[in-house]
Parts: structure tokens; C-alpha cells; sequence
């Protein structure tokens, strides 16, 4: 994985550099290092961020579909 791969999936989970690094358990400026390409990045890193996408697209596949109320 490389920086870019990191940076999209952050932002295909809609969520803030701040906030991917608590849920990756590492710090803001590793996660804004790691998307520069300034520092590796590890593999349970990677998998984890691989993970954390894979749950939210099966999380909204099983979200209930709203419909609109007239």
C-alpha cells in the first residue's frame, strides 16, 4: 500500500487524518506522513485500513433503505 491508497481510503470512509489515525491506533502525523510518502507504511497498518473500508461498505449494504415521507 502507498500513500495514496491510504489517503483514498481515509476519505472514502469520510473521515478526518485525526480520526483514521485513532482508529488505525497510530498518530496524526504518521497518518499524514504515511499519505505524503515521508514514512512506510507498515503492514498491520495496512490491513487494518483495508479492514476498517471493507466493514463500512458491508455496514451500508446492511443499512435499512429510507424512503421519503409525504
Amino acid at each position: 500500500m502507498d500513500g495514496k491508497e491510504l489517503r483514498d481510503i481515509r476519505k472514502r470512509l469520510g473521515l478526518s487524518q485525526s480520526q483514521f489515525a485513532e482508529h488505525l491506533g497510530i498518530t496524526t502525523s504518521s497518518v499524514a506522513r504515511q499519505e505524503q510518502g515521508v514514512i512506510g507504511i507498515s503492514g498491520s497498518t495496512a490491513k487494518l485500513a483495508r479492514l476498517l473500508l471493507e466493514l463500512a461498505k458491508a455496514e451500508k449494504k446492511r443499512a435499512p433503505k429510507r424512503t421519503a415521507k409525504k
